[in-house]
């Protein structure tokens, strides 16, 4: 929305002259001048008082630096908020999340296979700002902080990723993990209290050890302390090469959807889809 004219003013005015604004830009002195020159123009002042060494700001130069970066700024912004209303949707994809069910609802809200981006989360702390929809299990932070709403769609089991040989049956009785040690999300994570409550109320001497964030450092750690890590089942193919196994308690979380709270439209839609599902189930 704003042009890269402005970006050149500022950098110019950082270095003090042309020469210097061109090697940050990575593009010549003569390409600096010009877009100064066209600001200008458009602008209808002079910016700057060329010297022999280098150049100075005129006093309307001085007022325009005082708003140049507000403007930057909110056209970024606006760019960003603009995005909502673009005839695409940018699905994140990370580690975290398998879109197993990204498919079917995108079908029954309508939407055209061109009209889907994905674009890659590497730090969930830190989701990409034009991000409007992720499928993952339920984490209460860092996304709920950063403007999302979760739309759960339906739960799933947890489920006990060991080390290959520990235990020989496909599903584990609570019984046989006396004295072991669980790595379990934190409260923070999942939001959910219970799963910690009723692995205590088993009466089982289980030592319980929460883990705060889920990746492949956390995988390593467990593995190097021997210990059991509780995930949900979702998620149980980045544990390898531990083995996972069901549980005979009952314990389950919550998987569907988080969504821009910018963009009421999708997450209307999202609901609606959600509640056919379960309706359904």
């Amino acid at each position: 929305m704003y042009n890269h004219e402005i970006d050149t003013f500022l950098e110019v005015e950082r270095t003090g002259s042309f020469s210097k604004a061109s090697k940050e830009l990575y593009i010549s002195k003569a390409a600096v001048a010009q877009q100064i020159t066209n600001l200008e123009h458009k602008l209808g002042i002079k910016l700057f008082i060329r010297t022999s060494h280098g150049v100075k700001l005129t006093n309307g130069g001085e007022y325009f630096l005082m708003h140049a970066k507000d403007i930057v700024d909110l056209c970024k912004q606006v760019e960003k908020e603009l995005e909502t209303f673009k005839p695409h949707l940018i699905v994140g994809a990370g580690y975290l999340n398998k879109q197993t069910l990204l498919q079917n609802i995108l079908k029954k809200i309508h939407l055209n296979k061109e009209n889907i981006i994905f674009k890659e989360i590497s730090d969930y702390n830190h989701i990409p700002a034009n991000v409007e929809i992720i499928e993952m299990v339920k984490s209460k932070e860092p996304i709920i902080k950063q403007g999302f709403t979760f739309i759960p769609i339906k739960k799933i089991p947890y489920v006990l990723a060991m080390p290959a040989g520990l235990n020989k049956n496909d599903k584990v009785r609570i019984q046989e993990l006396s004295q072991m040690t669980i790595a379990v999300p934190d409260n923070n994570i999942t939001g959910d209290s219970k799963v910690i409550k009723k692995l205590q109320n088993t009466y089982i001497p289980i030592k319980v050890r929460n883990y705060k964030i889920f990746n492949r450092a956390q995988i390593n750690q467990c593995q190097y302390r021997g210990e059991l890590l509780l995930i949900p089942k979702v998620l149980s193919d980045l544990c390898f090469p531990y083995e996972i196994k069901e549980i005979n308690i009952d314990l389950y979380t919550e998987y569907g959807f988080y969504v821009r709270n910018r963009n009421t439209d999708l997450i209307s839609n999202i609901k609606e889809v959600s509640s056919k599902i379960k309706n359904k189930n």
